[in-house]
């Protein structure tokens, strides 16, 4: 059971894809115990295109490798979608000082429906940074 979570970041995706870092500088969790690290978004289809929608999640304790999580939505043809959620890791650290670092990205990609390249573009945004924790 997580006793603990942050939240990094939250991307809002309309028209365009806006990013927002949310992380604090420090946090203090409980050593051995897991803690979630969070971004969210909310996506809000406006479009009459096809709309592609990747939102991932990275995050990496002091020069441990990093690991990410990963989702990508599709449209649907005919319905506005309207979805909020997140993606999370979670942590569970020793005793001691760290550093997480996180890089949270979203990005959107449209067509028409008819396929037609020279209609598509994509827009893409990141968020990053590094969280002091101290875990007793």
């Amino acid at each position: 059971m997580v006793e603990q979570s942050v939240l990094v970041a939250h991307a809002a995706v309309g028209a365009d894809v806006e990013m927002q870092t949310r992380a604090p500088e420090a946090v203090h969790v409980r050593a051995g115990k897991p803690f979630r690290v969070r971004f969210s978004y909310h996506v809000h289809e406006n479009a009459r295109v096809e709309e592609r929608w990747r939102f991932r999640l990275g995050v990496r304790v002091n020069d441990a490798e990093e690991e990410h999580t990963e989702v990508v939505l599709e449209d649907r043809r005919s319905r506005l979608d309207d979805v909020v959620s997140n993606l999370h890791q979670d942590l569970t650290l020793p005793r001691g000082e760290h550093v997480v670092h996180f890089l949270a990205e979203a990005d959107m990609s449209t067509r028409s429906w008819s396929g037609d390249a020279a209609a598509s573009h994509s827009i893409e945004r990141q968020a990053a940074g590094a969280i002091r924790v101290r875990a007793d």
